[in-house]
């Protein structure tokens, strides 16, 4: 059983790596996404972060739809936000397991169409 649940998340972690963006979050936002990804489905994670490291998110999972994620962590995201003060913006960071954050606008909502339909999320290629 033990040897499972390494397995399992040894591939969690893999499956992070591979879909991190070229701008890291500090540390303590990447074990947050960590814990993100064992949440149940419908589920999204928004985070706001500054030049100085300072960070917050909020996240929502069992919702019955992508927007409906969005829409409860975006709450949770600014809600943080202003209670700790923290001057970066509240975007959407992962839909389900996929990292979103380098999406642009059209690519997010093609992302959230594909979650909702069951689809794969993938970013459009240049």
């Amino acid at each position: 059983m033990n040897l499972l649940k390494i397995a399992v998340f040894g591939s969690l972690l893999l499956s992070v790596a591979a879909c991190q963006t070229t701008r890291p979050v500090p540390p303590g936002m990447y074990h947050s996404q960590q814990k993100y990804l064992t949440f149940g489905e419908k589920k999204a994670m928004v985070g706001a972060m500054d030049t100085n490291g300072a960070y917050t998110f909020g996240w929502a999972w069992n919702q019955s739809s992508a927007d409906e994620a969005i829409n409860s962590a975006m709450s949770g995201c600014l809600e943080n936000k202003d209670s700790y003060e923290v001057l970066g913006e509240c975007k959407v960071h992962f839909i389900g397991n996929t990292n979103v954050r380098n999406f642009s606008e059209e690519e997010l909502q093609l992302a959230i169409t594909a979650y909702d339909n069951g689809e794969p999320i993938q970013k459009a290629e240049k």
